[in-house]
């Protein structure tokens, strides 16, 4: 009798008594399933619900929409058999281009930041949003008579894919693997062609990202706290670590002038300190507003620490119009 496939003790992992609503390695039944096995019925050899594969999304579904992109392409046969299959053209069910073998993906997110440098041993960090990411794809394409993958990439690349054609149709290329759908425009490949090993060519590309999106499989899905693996550890906040809003920080607290909260007490979800009336006024506006508020210094109150010299007042100049007619 062959064994009970995990998504069959699924409901025993959630309601033993052993790590309950714990899967995977901590699990009742300690099992790690690929992403390829979804253990739905019998599993074909294609791989074909994780296959790594590209599509193109025009700005329409319907056949008219496809037509009109293919007329827009040049009229080379295998330029028109690629275009068919990443469009969709007469098939009921998208199946995609996935003449490729991706075996490496870098998906970087980078931080739009602008650091500051201050006195003391300190600094101030702006952030104004996400840069626009850049994915790195790379892997082999199999370079053979019967399956010439290197050079249908190429032609697809060079007419399809890249940020200039897909720009000038209104089109986007859509690339699905894993558990995630990244949508964007190529800005550039690289195929390496080594006599060591003709029938493979090492290929990469960079992605230029307008959407991502996770395809997490709803039947594994971890949707509370409860489905997350919680172990004690004596490393734990309260215990030997200190928390987040006690931190000592040695270069915050280091500044000429001690500022007006110190390091250990946070400010986050504290309300701002002055109300712009109305809502809708604009930033300068609401600077303009909060510079009429604040009272005015006196020249007492800049002197604190007593090192300015009083003004001394300008010497009264003698009188010289009584001397105006007389002789020397």
């Amino acid at each position: 009798m062959p064994d009970p496939l995990y998504g069959d003790r699924f409901d025993e992992n959630d309601a033993g008594d052993y790590n309950r609503h714990q899967h995977g390695v901590f699990g009742l039944h300690p099992l790690s399933t690929p992403k390829y096995a979804k253990n739905e019925g019998l599993r074909d050899n294609e791989f074909k619900e994780t296959l790594a594969r590209m599509y193109l999304s025009l700005a329409g579904v319907s056949d008219q929409a496809k037509q009109a992109y293919l007329r827009s392409l040049p009229g080379d046969a295998r330029v028109q058999a690629l275009a068919r299959v990443l469009v969709g053209a007469g098939q009921r069910v998208q199946t995609g281009f996935v003449d490729f073998l991706l075996q490496q993906v870098n998906e970087t997110f980078t931080e739009v930041l602008q650091v500051d440098k201050v006195l003391g041993d300190n600094y101030v960090a702006f952030y104004f949003g996400q840069e626009p990411p850049v994915f790195q794809y790379s892997g082999a394409l199999i370079n053979s008579q019967q399956d010439d993958q290197r050079t249908g990439f190429a032609l697809a690349y060079q007419h399809l894919l890249r940020g200039s054609q897909l720009a000038r149709r209104g089109a986007l290329l859509r690339l699905r693997y894993d558990s995630v759908l990244v949508s964007g425009t190529l800005t550039q490949s690289t195929q390496v062609l080594n006599a060591e090993n003709e029938l493979a060519v090492p290929f990469s590309f960079s992605l230029l990202v307008k959407e991502y999106v996770v395809l997490q499989p709803p039947r594994f899905q971890r949707q509370s706290a409860a489905d997350y693996v919680k172990l004690e550890t004596e490393f734990a906040p309260g215990q030997l670590l200190r928390g987040v809003g006690v931190a000592q920080d040695v270069r915050v607290r280091s500044t000429m002038v001690t500022p007006d909260q110190l390091a250990e007490e946070s400010s986050a979800g504290q309300e701002e300190r002055f109300q712009v009336d109305p809502p809708s006024a604009s930033p300068l506006e609401g600077l303009s507003t909060k510079a009429a508020e604040e009272p005015l210094l006196t020249a007492d109150d800049l002197n604190r620490r007593g090192l300015l010299e009083p003004a001394v007042p300008p010497a009264t100049l003698p009188d010289v119009t009584r001397n105006i007619g007389n002789k020397i």
